[in-house]
């Protein structure tokens, strides 16, 4: 049970000024580094979320940064059922700090440690796996004793701090910019939301007592509770932010024959828009067949998609007559960048179907976009844009142009150049000054020797695959700048001093 009432501002400001759980984030003693924060990045009914800087004493730049979510239900603190032993592996993953007021850490006590949003996303948190999670990891998480709403429990969640933001605010931006979001990025986020959607299930039937079938049900996946990791350079998609899913508190873990799941007693948090059809009209199945499940993640990913090509909101987004599927298909919007491929729709339409047992599933997906070189046309090679190998091809073809060029014999003496070919240059120049500009975005996440490599190659990729960014970032919070002044007070003030 969550807030319906709005935190007083008092109540926020004790919030942003709460230390608490830092000095597990980063644990270096005080003389060598200071926290500063809270600085806000949302909220609402449910609570707040904050971001705070580690900053080096010495050199006075930011050496690490963290998203905190403070939030208040009434819900059960005991742990059971599915949840039973969870507790254990948050334990060894190092994600206690401090459940249990009352208690030591790793010794809360059982009918005081649980928080499912915490259970869920530590379950997703491999710190010590080379192979990524593609949802929002667990730093830790603890309880308040002292809770800021009286008569609630007071979760404080840690997490990364998500600079690069959500899909809905990429959305908006291209929205306002009245252009489409390029068609590679939106296969690299559908890969990325299936990889995801396959290690729901993955993770889940890894804990103690598991069932077979047992799955991590989203229910609240929408673009607002997408983030978007920094490019990787090192990855696919190397110039593109990547999806990592968020806000699995209004989810649960199930499997289709939880008797609660059957009778469709197993209730979530559901936004207007992304509700699929087994929530709306559960009538359909027969005997409850097609429960809740995998079906339901693919689902919700396939209307995220959706959202992604109609530059929709959650208002924008209807089903189509008693069938309850959604028009994507036959739509054609009438932005530039919205003419999407026959491959793209139908891929999104088989996410989409009626009835939970006619989708694909994420493993079918995956294979088609890994291995149809049909498909791959229409990532025009951004996958592979940046990466080790893009570097060594540009070389090389520099240095056969460069050896083409020293093989030709001096030109004769040319023309002085009239003031039509100055003004075309300048105007070649300034464009190319801008989109290396643009370039920052990714160039940014990649370290500087890369982007100065990047930068002497002067190899861009085609203007339409580049994204529009929101003008409203936390980008400050890893600049490589000072952060506070001599005197320690931060650069960027904190509202609530």
């Amino acid at each position: 049970m969550s807030l319906t009432s709005k935190l007083t501002e008092a109540q926020k400001v004790a919030i942003l000024s709460d230390k608490s759980g830092l000095d597990h984030v980063h644990p270096d003693p005080e003389e060598d580094s200071t926290w500063i924060g809270a600085y806000r990045l949302g909220g609402g009914s449910f609570g707040e979320v904050t971001t705070w800087i580690c900053v080096d004493r010495a050199t006075h730049r930011p050496i690490k940064s963290v998203a905190i979510k403070d939030s208040f239900d009434k819900g059960p603190t005991e742990e059971k059922g599915a949840y039973s032993n969870v507790y254990n592996s948050l334990v060894a993953k190092g994600l206690d700090f401090g459940a249990d007021p009352s208690a030591a850490l790793g010794k809360a006590n059982i009918d005081k440690r649980f928080s499912k949003e915490a259970y869920l996303q530590g379950i997703m948190t491999e710190p010590s796996s080379n192979q990524e999670i593609y949802s929002v990891p667990l730093l830790g998480y603890r309880r308040r004793l002292d809770s800021v709403r009286p008569g609630y429990n007071h979760w404080r969640l840690y997490m990364p701090l998500y600079e690069y933001g959500d899909l809905f605010e990429l959305i908006v931006a291209h929205r306002a910019r009245g252009r489409g979001i390029p068609e590679p990025f939106i296969w690299h986020t559908l890969r990325c939301l299936l990889t995801g959607a396959e290690q729901l299930t993955e993770q889940v039937r890894k804990r103690q007592g598991s069932k077979e079938k047992d799955v991590i049900v989203v229910f609240d996946m929408k673009p607002d509770n997408i983030l978007l990791a920094p490019p990787d350079q090192t990855s696919t998609f190397p110039i593109y932010p990547r999806a990592h899913i968020a806000d699995l508190g209004g989810g649960f873990i199930t499997n289709p024959n939880d008797i609660d799941n059957m009778t469709g007693t197993v209730k979530g948090a559901v936004t207007t828009g992304y509700r699929p059809p087994e929530i709306i009209k559960p009538s359909v199945f027969q005997n409850g067949r097609f429960a809740i499940g995998e079906w339901t993640n693919i689902w919700q990913i396939g209307r995220v998609i959706e959202a992604m090509m109609k530059l929709a909101t959650f208002n924008d987004l209807t089903y189509r007559g008693n069938d309850l599927e959604p028009q994507i298909v036959t739509w054609q919007g009438h932005f530039p960048g919205q003419f999407y491929s026959p491959h793209l729709k139908s891929a999104v339409a088989a996410c989409l179907r009626l009835r939970p047992d006619q989708r694909a599933t994420a493993r079918a997906l995956l294979n088609i976009i890994d291995n149809n070189s049909g498909w791959r046309l229409y990532l025009r090679d951004m996958h592979t844009f940046g990466s080790d190998a893009w570097f060594e091809e540009q070389e090389r073809r520099q240095q056969q142009q460069q050896a083409a060029q020293a093989a030709t014999a001096a030109p004769a003496t040319a023309a002085p150049p009239t003031s039509a070919d100055v003004a075309a240059e300048q105007d070649a120049s300034s464009k190319k000054r801008k989109r290396m500009e643009d370039a920052n975005y990714y160039l940014r996440a990649w370290g500087r020797d890369k982007a100065a490599k990047f930068d002497e190659l002067g190899v861009l990729p085609n203007e339409q695959y580049d994204l529009e960014y929101p003008d409203h970032n936390v980008f400050w919070a890893k600049d490589d700048f000072s952060f506070i002044y001599s005197d320690g007070k931060p650069v960027y003030p904190l509202a609530y001093q």
